[in-house]
């Protein structure tokens, strides 16, 4: 769920778009956000605005949340995204470093 108390994912978008979207220069960014710790803390931020984080390939061949040179993550993409998603106020920057993680 939001933590920002008037959400636009439960009231018209439209209307508090330009509050609750800001434009990239004004973001507030949580860099590198590729843990469940992490991620945690940054959604349960009221002033963290978008978070980036980065895709690696496991060596089992999942998608998982981890900056290189990490080749191990407690986080896997589909978590991330659910849990993204689930929050629903916060832009991503999703930095694939494997093409096939795109796939």
């Amino acid at each position: 769920m939001c933590v920002h108390p008037e959400c636009p994912v439960m009231r018209n978008a439209e209307v508090l778009r330009s509050k609750f979207h800001p434009r990239a220069s004004n973001q507030i960014w949580v860099h590198s956000c590729c843990s469940r710790q992490k991620l945690e803390a940054a959604l349960a931020d009221s002033a963290i605005t978008a978070v980036e984080s980065d895709i690696i390939m496991s060596r089992e061949g999942m998608p998982i949340m981890a900056h290189p040179p990490a080749t191990t993550s407690d986080l896997s993409f589909e978590e991330f995204l659910d849990t993204c998603i689930s929050d629903g106020c916060r832009h991503l920057k999703l930095d694939f470093k494997a093409g096939a993680a795109v796939e």
